[in-house]
């Protein structure tokens, strides 16, 4: 299958709900606690299903090795 119609077959399998969920976006320094990823955060924030996360690493938030432990 081309590209073109796996993003058709996905689009068609989608509901309108899931369709919106991946406008939205959640900040990644959000989601951590003092002890790093916060399992109530994450649940809160991406419970619901979203597009992305961004700025895991931005805003000198967490230290890499942090930020790579957690999302990993």
């Amino acid at each position: 299958m081309d590209p073109i119609q796996r993003v058709d077959a996905l689009l068609a399998r989608m509901s309108l709900e899931e369709k919106a969920f991946q406008l939205t976006s959640v900040m990644g320094p959000s989601l951590f606690g003092a002890d790093g990823a916060d399992p109530q955060r994450l649940a809160a924030r991406l419970g619901h299903r979203i597009g992305q996360v961004s700025g895991l690493a931005g805003f000198g938030a967490r230290p890499p090795a942090e930020v790579a432990r957690a999302v990993n």
